[in-house]
């Protein structure tokens, strides 16, 4: 037991050297200041993760209503679209809530294979949409509030968990910074820019899969980027010489 306690001494020595990090050796848990996490790669992977994401799920919301037109649906069908994505944009918050709390092995490793999923859930969804007609439309829309929903719980979590609670507010604070980003590059530009090549001219109105079609695969492909760095951040994270040990959250 004293050879445990002195390697772990040893390790938290080791890391404080190496990280300008606040770390306590009663819980062996590192803090990183605002600045230090700038730094990290593993911030930066994580904010791609998000700012494609959850600005898949913000760009989908706003283009809704036109959605459904361009698949030939009425009012009636806008509104079962924007239902479907409200209640399931819950059900995925409680949905990886509950399979956080679930689980008894790491919860980072965890986080980041839930991060995962959501990212290709996200991208299923696209290519459903890109391929379906408006009925299939209506399970694109469960599976984008789904994994929407979820990046908004594992959001939190993994900035918590990764980063530590010191500065907890501030990192936060910064990391939602990623929904906006992603919404505004996607949403704002890339969407009207697509719908706009296929719109008529005149009253700037467009049917059929083709007004959104190029967007859907755009956002599918940046999905699977996305997930790739969710993969490379587990890597480095489960890979790591110098892993941290967290406590559970």
């Amino acid at each position: 037991e004293n050879k445990t306690s002195d390697g772990q001494k040893e390790d938290i020595s080791l890391l404080k050297r190496q990280e300008n990090v606040t770390c306590s050796e009663d819980s062996f848990i590192i803090d990183y200041t605002l600045y230090d996490t700038l730094t990290k790669p593993e911030f930066w992977l994580l904010f791609v993760c998000l700012a494609i994401g959850m600005g898949t799920g913000l760009t989908i919301m706003s283009i809704a209503a036109r959605l459904c037109i361009a698949k030939y649906g009425d009012d009636i069908s806008i509104d079962l679209f924007v239902s479907l994505l409200s209640i399931s944009n819950c059900f995925g918050r409680i949905l990886v809530g509950w399979a956080m709390n679930r689980s008894e092995g790491d919860k980072v490793i965890l986080s980041l294979k839930c991060l995962c999923a959501c990212l290709v859930l996200m991208a299923a969804s696209q290519l459903l949409l890109y391929i379906s007609n408006l009925t299939f439309t209506f399970i694109a829309a469960v599976f984008i509030g789904t994994s929407y929903g979820g990046f908004w719980t594992l959001n939190p979590s993994l900035v918590m968990a990764l980063f530590g609670e010191s500065h907890f507010g501030k990192i936060y604070a910064c990391m939602n910074l990623a929904p906006t980003v992603g919404s505004i590059v996607l949403s704002k530009y890339l969407s009207s820019y697509v719908y706009s090549m296929h719109a008529n001219k005149q009253d700037l109105t467009c049917a059929g899969n083709k007004c959104y079609g190029l967007l859907h695969l755009l956002l599918a492909a940046s999905c699977v980027f996305g997930s790739f760095c969710g993969l490379i951040m587990w890597h480095r994270i489960s890979g790591s010489h110098s892993r941290i040990i967290f406590e559970r959250l």
